[in-house]
């Protein structure tokens, strides 16, 4: 969005996904390995709050003044909306909500793009 470039979105709109803080992943990931073996444990992983691309740009366009330039095509990935039930029997939930994650990810990369 800083450089002004387009954000390529699915046709098949809202685009979907479950985002996780990277304080979740390190948080996450010894838990992860305590329970790996073999065969391999599958475990879907991912933030517990299911949020379109559309919605995080717009929201972070709020936290910036930039503003998001959606471009819908076949190009881009459809949803991914994951059940995350074993994740969250085998190491839990994520403590970081998704407005706090996409908010600390601009503070710590551009603070500078960063409204007060």
């Amino acid at each position: 969005m800083a450089q002004g470039s387009d954000i390529a979105i699915h046709h098949d709109a809202p685009s979907v996904y479950h985002p996780l803080h990277e304080d979740d992943i390190v948080a996450m990931v010894p838990r992860l390995l305590d329970v790996a073996g073999v065969p391999a444990t599958v475990v879907n992983w991912g933030g517990d709050e299911p949020v379109s691309v559309e919605d995080w740009c717009a929201y972070l366009g709020e936290l910036t003044g930039l503003r998001p330039r959606l471009v819908p095509t076949d190009q881009a990935l459809r949803s991914v909306q994951l059940d995350l039930s074993r994740m969250h029997e085998l190491v839990g939930h994520p403590t970081v909500p998704w407005h706090d994650g996409f908010r600390r990810m601009v503070g710590a990369i551009r603070p500078d793009l960063l409204r007060a």
